[in-house]
């Protein structure tokens, strides 16, 4: 695989609502969807994330920024690649929400289109809450919604989930969501969302 240059153009965004930030998002358009969380841009100032944020993940900025979380990229035995990414979580909230350590990301997909979407998932005491899902302005479909702990990983191993999620007529993304609603550490590599044949 094609890793692009460290130097390549990167913007920093950061939404804001009620002049706090929601999330924090680093751009980085030759990354792709970077699932293996390998292309990562700096952030000034950010000690919660020193080694800076994965390109093209959105990373809810509370948690982050008031030092409840922090996040790392860590080269020990990932499944896909060089790193894998690690929330070191100490405080959480059992709703997921903005307030909840967590991360996403919004692909396009084709209206009824059948996708497999896959990650890899080690936990240690945490407990995570992953979300697929399609949205648009408007509304958002109930998709899969499934906790993972330790009864699901086992205690520091890696495990590879896959699940095939249909996107509903009116909708053309698919919304890949993880939140850590217990504290503890979790680690996410080899997410992927690809379209099959049905």
């Amino acid at each position: 695989m094609t890793r692009p240059p460290a130097a390549a153009a990167a913007s920093f965004l950061v939404v804001l609502a009620a002049c706090d930030p929601i999330s924090l998002r680093e751009e980085n358009e030759a990354a792709g969807f970077n699932g293996g969380f390998e292309v990562v841009q700096p952030v000034r100032g950010m000690d919660a994330a020193p080694q800076g944020l994965p390109a093209n993940w959105y990373f809810h900025a509370k948690p982050l920024l008031e030092g409840d979380a922090f996040l790392s990229l860590d080269p020990a035995g990932p499944p896909e690649g060089g790193r894998s990414l690690r929330l070191d979580v100490q405080e959480a909230d059992s709703v997921a929400g903005a307030r909840t350590t967590g991360l996403f990301q919004v692909v396009p997909a084709r209206p009824l289109g059948s996708y497999r979407v896959g990650f890899s998932l080690k936990i240690r005491d945490a407990r995570a809450l992953i979300v697929i899902r399609s949205e648009n302005a408007s509304e958002a479909t109930q998709g899969r919604v499934q906790a993972f702990d330790e009864e699901h990983t086992g205690r520091d191993t890696w495990r590879r989930f896959e699940y095939v999620y249909s996107v509903p007529e009116g909708f053309e993304n698919i919304r890949f969501e993880l939140n850590v609603i217990r504290p503890g550490t979790v680690w996410l590599d080899d997410v992927g969302i690809e379209e099959i044949a049905t």
